[in-house]
């Protein structure tokens, strides 16, 4: 019975969130540093999981992006901080462009999404 208790303890205490990092050029190796960024910020949010935080360089994204799970988008980076804190996303303008034909970001999750130092543009909605 105490191994079982213990069991069910450690499996309800929260996973860590991981940092996902995003760069045109990144390797796409794990996203986990910004030298193995994914190059996209779709990649990064498919291989997040729920409570991760995706950093995202500034640049110029040409892409629709759909969340299906809570996560946070933040961008605004130069591409070697180590703390979001660090970030200047009035001076590293992230932009991701839409293609016209529906939302910039699609929000599936139901809960708990915060996207941050983020210019969309070239999309629609109904």
């Amino acid at each position: 019975m105490k191994r079982i208790a213990i069991l069910l303890l450690a499996l309800s205490l929260p996973a860590h969130a991981a940092t996902l990092h995003v760069s045109p050029d990144g390797s796409g190796a794990d996203g986990l540093t910004w030298p193995t960024a994914f190059p996209t910020i779709g990649e990064a949010i498919v291989a997040s999981s729920t409570g991760d935080e995706v950093w995202v360089r500034s640049a110029t994204y040409v892409e629709n992006v759909t969340i299906e799970h809570p996560l946070t988008l933040l961008g605004g980076f130069v591409g070697d901080e180590t703390e979001d804190s660090e970030r200047d996303w009035e001076s590293n303008e992230t932009t991701i462009e839409g293609n016209l034909y529906g939302p910039v970001i699609r929000v599936w999750a139901f809960s708990s999404v915060l996207v941050d130092g983020m210019v969309l543009t070239k999309g629609s909605f109904t």
